[in-house]
């Protein structure tokens, strides 16, 4: 279970972050929206001995995680 102040930390970040189908590490796979976040996925891979490319949202959003980055005009969510 989360510390209630981290939880608390974690939905301040939520608000302050705009939408993650804004974000252009965000991809839409067969199975739902996925993360591309790097500094997530390799501490999961370090931790766990997987070898995982996508996160689910809900685990990388509002983290320390978590790197929006604005999704350019021409780039597809999809990609």
């Amino acid at each position: 279970m989360t510390n209630p102040i981290k939880r608390m930390i974690i939905n301040h970040r939520k608000l302050k972050t705009p939408p993650c189908s804004t974000c252009a590490k965000c991809i839409e796979t067969i199975s739902g929206i996925r993360c591309k976040a790097p500094k997530y996925c390799d501490r999961k891979n370090r931790l766990n001995c997987t070898n995982i490319t996508t996160a689910l949202l809900e685990n990388v959003r509002g983290t320390r995680f978590c790197e929006y980055e604005e999704r350019e005009d021409g780039e597809r969510q999809d990609d």
